[in-house]
């Protein structure tokens, strides 16, 4: 057995010192978060955002999958929130620490009916609080300017 943090983890007699030592640089990195575990789309975004403040930012150039539609929840957006701007049932197949944090908004993508992506957005990163749109954006509407440390829309 060996013991990292809270937890107890069964090692085995072989490797036993390998296997530990790599539990835990594993857990360290994740926890660190060098593993980067955000969509490249969101990666490109955050980038564009410290590097460009007085050019409009279009989401499309970023998110380069095919969507039509891209809805922006705010901080503590719930089921009942999202469910009922998009369809029963879609905030289950959600994978967001939205409804407990102000620290993070709500993308989700869509191609029809279908949600093609989302991800909680870091407002440290560039935030878009001020640019909610559960009802959605088209790729032509979500363009974004940099303001006052915020994101604004950006006139078309």
């Amino acid at each position: 057995m060996a013991n990292i943090g809270p937890f107890e983890v069964n090692v085995g007699a072989r490797g036993g010192r390998w296997r530990t030592w790599l539990l835990v640089i594993v857990v360290t990195l994740a926890l660190t978060g060098v593993l980067n575990l955000e969509p490249a789309w969101a990666s490109s975004l955050k980038k564009a955002i410290k590097k460009s403040p007085e050019q409009a930012i279009s989401l499309a150039d970023h998110a380069q999958f095919d969507w039509d539609r891209v809805h922006i929840f705010g901080p503590y957006s719930d089921r009942d929130i999202v469910d009922g701007e998009l369809e029963a049932g879609t905030w289950a197949g959600l994978d967001t620490e939205i409804e407990l944090s102000d620290s993070v908004v709500l993308l989700v993508f869509r191609d029809g009916q279908e949600v093609v992506e989302s991800h909680d957005f870091r407002r440290s990163h560039g935030d878009l609080t001020t640019c909610l749109a559960p009802e959605g954006l088209t790729p032509q509407q979500a363009r974004f300017a940099v303001k006052n440390g915020g994101l604004v829309l950006a006139a078309e």
